[in-house]
C-alpha cells in the first residue's frame, strides 16, 4: 500500500493501462506527497487523472505511451524524467495493490472516478 513514508517528496510514474485503478493509485501517491507521471496509451484519460491531482494542489503530468513498445515507453520515461528532474520509481500497479488502492480511494472520497 502507498504511504507517506514510501512516496513523500519522490517523483515517479505509473504505467498503464491505468483506468480507475490507475487513477486511484496515482491519487494515493499524490496524497502521499509524490509528484506523479501518468503514462498511458489513452492520453485523454491520463490528462483527466492529472487534472484531478492538480485541482487538489498536487503535481502531475500525462505522457502518452504504449507499454507494449519499448521505444514508446523509453521515450515517455525520458520525457517524464526530464520534466521532474528524475524519477525515483516507475511501475505498473499489481493486482493486489490495485484492489487496495481502489478500495482506499472509495473510502477516502466516497466517490468513484470514471476514466
Amino acid at each position: 500500500m502507498v504511504g507517506r513514508k514510501d512516496s513523500g517528496g519522490r517523483r515517479g510514474g505509473l504505467s498503464g493501462p491505468l483506468g480507475n485503478v490507475g487513477f486511484a493509485l496515482a491519487w494515493l501517491y499524490h496524497r502521499a506527497g509524490a509528484k506523479v507521471a501518468v503514462l498511458d496509451l489513452d492520453l485523454v484519460a491520463a490528462e483527466r487523472t492529472v487534472a484531478a491531482i492538480e485541482q487538489d494542489g498536487g503535481t502531475a503530468k500525462a505522457f502518452e505511451t504504449d507499454v507494449l513498445s519499448q521505444a514508446s515507453t523509453s521515450a515517455a520515461v525520458a520525457a517524464a524524467a526530464e520534466e521532474f528532474g528524475s524519477l525515483t520509481w516507475l511501475r505498473p500497479p499489481s493486482a493486489e495493490e490495485a484492489q487496495q488502492a481502489s478500495s482506499a480511494f472509495r473510502r477516502r472520497t466516497g466517490t468513484e472516478h470514471s476514466t
